[in-house]
């Protein structure tokens, strides 16, 4: 299997930065952060519903057109759903704490996401990867 036709991942993490700022390297520091916890705390588990979570970084170019989570596109034959994130554009202190607040945000849109499509996914296994994250 190429790397191209490999499988993805139970939770993946991607961002879309609109700019580098002063104000977002925060952001994008705990992002690119989060992006590697989550690589070393995925397993071979299996899972119903993969997700791939979308952080959109606001920066002097552009901005999220929306706010909070929402859900993208769902492809049946990965059974993947993306879940993106518009960042507020002040960093806190701790960017980290909110980015796994997102991260558990994502898994509750992807459990109402499941609902309104009448599908049956059992998130626990994602519940249970996030919250390994919460050191």
């Amino acid at each position: 299997m190429t790397a191209a036709e490999e499988a993805p991942e139970a939770l993946s993490i991607g961002m879309i930065i609109g700019g580098r700022t002063p104000a977002n390297r925060p952001w994008i520091e705990a992002i690119q952060g989060l992006m590697n916890e989550v690589k070393a705390a995925r397993t071979k588990t299996t899972f119903d519903l993969k997700l791939n979570v979308e952080f959109q970084v606001p920066g002097n170019h552009l901005d999220p057109d929306f706010e909070g989570v929402r859900t993208g596109a769902f492809r049946r034959s990965e059974s993947l759903l993306k879940i993106q994130v518009a960042i507020p554009p002040q960093a806190p202190a701790d960017p980290r704490r909110d980015l796994l607040a997102f991260l558990g945000a994502a898994v509750d849109a992807a459990d109402r996401w499941a609902v309104a499509k009448r599908r049956t996914f059992d998130t626990s296994s994602l519940r249970a990867l996030v919250a390994s994250l919460e050191h």
